[in-house]
């Protein structure tokens, strides 16, 4: 195939790209990438594989053509840079491998075994999120961008549970939680009830981050670097730390097991501590289950933790610096960073626990 291509060269524009005409997810990214990527295939007819061709003769298949496709964009250079690591490189490879044994399930030819329609619900967010990021600036972009990307990892996880018969009630419910570990909230656990001094706890973690939105609401976001700061951490406190936390605890009491997404990070004894067991469980828990997991059996589990990493930069860079039109790579570096933590956590500080602690703040906060 490669030489039979390359005998069309001499008429082939630089960022020729060819796809399989019969798969319609390929199609539609072709078309999505029109923009940045032209000509596009002028006959579909002429190949079956998806190959990207530069005008100088080099051929890029699978996974490398969005390496091949971000070199030729300025702004896509932070791409090209992560595709020199090597875990990024395989990451993507499987992703790909991924893609391409699902690529005809649109057409209704899916090989792999058949999931039931509500486990592919995600999609449907997943396409407005997208489109809400394009049309939307600001906060309505911040905004809309983390209740899609959320509701999107909601409806994912319900392909964990397998209930016997339908749990309408609790359904409802799921959807006012705002953390995501469908396997334990769909069971059907012994769950203690809350202590008082937890509502306590919830109510003046809210009330904290309502006082900080009020005092950073005279500054105009993004130009005040520091109002921006502070309305950020005040959300924090008032959303993750604060209402979340009482949802939690009222469905704590009626028996579900719904666990608070912020589980006193002020304790965490070790960089992996904080990030795996106590901050936004409603990213950690899926995280390790659906990315972590999988990728640790592909590329290891020093390289699949550099991974989780990155795709945590990469989301709050949608949430944060897109809206904000400023500071791009920031969430990205800094989360880069907190893996360099752990490895230096496993090699230097494994049996000093007491500097550990002190480590594991130092390289939370230092970096912000």
């Amino acid at each position: 195939m490669e030489s039979n291509l390359k005998q069309k060269i001499d008429r082939v524009d630089e960022g020729w790209l060819g796809y399989d005409k019969d798969c319609q997810i390929c199609v539609r990214i072709a078309r999505f990438l029109k923009p940045w990527v032209r000509p596009l295939l002028p006959d579909p007819d002429q190949i079956d594989e998806p190959i990207h061709i530069e005008s100088n003769g080099s051929l890029h298949f699978g996974g490398e053509i969005l390496f091949a496709v971000a070199r030729r964009n300025f702004w896509a250079k932070p791409i090209v840079w992560l595709g020199q690591l090597p875990f990024i490189r395989k990451a993507t490879r499987w992703a790909y491998l991924q893609l391409a044994k699902r690529r005809h399930c649109a057409n209704g030819q899916c090989e792999l075994n058949k999931k039931p329609i509500l486990h592919q619900m995600w999609c449907v967010p997943a396409l407005a999120t997208l489109l809400a990021i394009v049309q939307t600036t600001g906060w309505a972009q911040m905004t809309l961008a983390a209740l899609g990307l959320w509701i999107t990892l909601k409806c994912f996880l319900l392909q964990e549970i397998t209930p016997t018969k339908p749990q309408w009630n609790r359904m409802l419910l799921w959807w006012i939680y705002p953390g995501t570990d469908a396997r334990n909230f769909f069971a059907t656990p012994q769950v203690a009830i809350p202590k008082q001094l937890d509502w306590f706890r919830g109510m003046i973690q809210t009330t904290a981050g309502a006082c900080l939105i009020a005092a950073a609401s005279s500054f105009a976001y993004p130009s005040d670097t520091y109002g921006a700061a502070i309305g950020l951490l005040g959300l924090v406190l008032f959303f993750h730390f604060g209402v979340f936390h009482l949802i939690a605890l009222q469905l704590q009491r009626l028996g579900i097991h719904a666990k608070p997404i912020m589980k006193k990070p002020l304790a965490a004894k070790s960089v992996v501590d904080l990030w795996s067991n106590r901050w936004n469980l409603g990213f950690s828990i899926p995280a390790r289950r659906h990315l972590l997991k999988p990728f640790a059996k592909r590329i290891g589990i020093r390289n699949a933790t550099w991974s989780i990493f990155l795709v945590s930069g990469l989301l709050h860079e949608i949430v944060l610096t897109l809206p904000a039109r400023s500071g791009y790579g920031g969430p990205t570096l800094y989360f880069l960073i907190q893996a360099v933590g752990i490895e230096i956590e496993r090699h230097w500080l494994k049996k000093h626990p007491r500097i550990n602690r002190l480590f594991v703040w130092g390289i939370a906060l230092l970096p912000l």
